[in-house]
This record gives structure tokens, C-alpha cells and sequence, in this order.
């Protein structure tokens, strides 16, 4: 008799989103393998399938209005950032279960195995707190943030500036994905209550095919806590895949404030 409510409340703490592409006939049995296990392990829970036009952000609040503690992603990084990009300030635990090898980046990052292998490492429940970006005051993301090349002045902390009177710059901000400009292994340290910047110059022509022969191509880093973007016309910021546009990009930091499950295995 004392099992019922039990078993009652840990339905009501997770919740599962489920990606639209989980849909398909390929992935059916996965999903089955899964559910079973995650009732095998008491962590079966709530699933929400979400549509691919709908905004999660009432969706999430209403899961937590119900008693949900724990929003798990199943599906891929896009999943990911779709969710995280409009629910990183919500008071919850975030787990993932990756579903399928493409668009997985993240789950070797977290240190989470593919499909039902991952849910052992779900039911451990080993949490790090880690960081995410703030654009404009109004929109997160958790992995990285790129501006592709335009004519911009970028400001740190209020200290110092760096522009080019002759060329265009190229950014990414780097968080729990290493930046797209950076070639080399990169260290993650999404928990340390910064954010990384890569700047590097572009040009056209002669110059840029012996430049990009050069070692001092890659792009210079900088730590910052708040960076300003500014440029005399609207540029465009992909956050996790998001378009922003405007002349004014405000980047901060908002220092571990996601609870994010890991393995053992995680590259942070």
C-alpha cells in the first residue's frame, strides 16, 4: 500500500520531451527498448512529444506547475538547444537521452552514451551545474554563439575594445561546444562563471589565402563576463542556432545556473 504514492510522485517529477523526428518507424523499437528500462529503473515518467511549431516555454511551465522536477530531452543537440534555449532560468534538472549517432555532439560532451545505454547514467542523477549566455537580456543559449563576419567593434567589461579599420571581424562565443573558429583542442569550462570569445579578422583576396597558411589565422580568446557587439548596421547572432539581428549585442554570463545529469565520462 505505501508503494502507490511512491511511485505516483516519481511519475510526477519526470517529464520526457520527445523530438518530432522520433516519429519515424526507425526508431520505434529504440524508443521501446528505452521505456522499458526507465521503468525498470523507477524514472518512468510524464512524456510530452512536442510539434514543430509549437513554443516550448508554456509547455515547460505547465510541466512544472504539475510537479515535474526533472525535464529529460530525448532526441539530439537540437532538441537540446531548442529547449535549453528557452528554459535555461527554469528551476528544474535537466538529463538528456540521445537518440540516433547524428546531431549527438552534446552527449559525448555530457558523457552520455547513445540510446538505452544511456539510461543508467540518467538514473545515477550525477548533476554539474554549468553556465549560460545571455543575449540582449532576453535570450540563452547554452553551447556557443557565432556572428559571422561583418564590420563590428567588440567591447569587454566595459575595459577595452577591439575593431579593424580595414577588415571585417568574425566572433563565436564558446560555452559547452568548442567555437567553430578554433581548430585546435579545445578545454570546456562551462562552470567557471565565464564565457569564452574567439575574434578573429577576415579578409578577401591574396591576403586571406596567405593568412590562412599561417599559424597566427586562428583567432584570439578572451574570458569575459560581458561583451558588447556594435556595429553601424544590423549584423546577425546565431545563438544555438537562433537568428537575433540588430546593431547592439549584448553577451553576459549567468554563472551556474543549469543543472544539467552527466557520466562519468564527460569532457568538462
Amino acid at each position: 500500500m505505501k508503494l502507490k504514492p511512491q511511485v505516483s510522485c516519481i511519475l510526477k517529477m519526470y517529464t520526457y520531451f520527445y523530438d518530432t523526428y522520433l516519429k519515424e518507424k526507425r526508431w520505434q523499437s529504440i524508443l521501446s527498448v528505452i521505456e522499458r528500462r526507465l521503468f525498470d529503473f523507477g524514472i518512468k515518467g510524464t512524456v510530452v512529444r512536442l510539434a514543430p511549431f509549437t513554443h516550448p516555454r508554456p509547455i515547460l511551465e505547465e510541466e512544472i506547475r504539475r510537479g515535474s522536477k526533472n525535464f529529460v530531452i530525448v532526441g539530439n543537440d537540437i532538441t537540446f538547444s531548442r529547449l535549453l534555449s528557452v528554459g535555461a532560468d527554469l528551476n528544474v534538472t535537466w538529463g538528456m537521452l540521445p537518440i540516433g549517432a547524428p546531431n549527438n555532439n552534446l552527449a559525448q560532451i555530457l558523457g552520455l552514451p547513445l540510446n538505452e545505454a544511456a539510461v543508467p547514467v540518467l538514473s545515477a542523477r550525477k548533476i554539474e551545474k554549468v553556465d549560460y549566455g545571455l543575449v540582449n537580456g532576453r535570450h540563452f543559449f547554452i553551447s556557443y554563439l557565432h556572428l559571422p563576419e561583418a564590420k563590428v567593434k567588440v567591447s569587454f567589461e566595459d575595459s577595452f575594445t577591439i575593431e579593424s579599420d580595414k577588415s571585417q571581424q568574425e566572433v563565436a562565443v564558446s560555452n559547452l561546444l568548442p567555437s567553430p573558429l578554433n581548430r585546435r583542442e579545445t578545454v570546456l569550462r562551462p562552470g567557471d562563471g565565464q564565457l569564452d570569445a574567439f575574434i578573429r579578422p577576415t579578409y578577401s583576396g591574396l591576403v586571406s589565402a596567405l593568412l590562412k597558411r599561417k599559424s597566427y589565422y586562428e583567432p584570439s580568446v578572451f574570458s569575459f563576463k560581458k561583451m558588447v557587439i556594435s556595429s553601424d548596421k544590423p549584423v546577425k547572432v546565431f545563438a544555438d542556432g537562433r537568428e537575433m539581428v540588430g546593431k547592439k549585442i549584448v553577451v553576459e554570463i549567468a554563472p551556474g545556473k543549469v543543472k544539467l545529469i552527466v557520466g562519468k565520462n564527460r569532457k568538462f
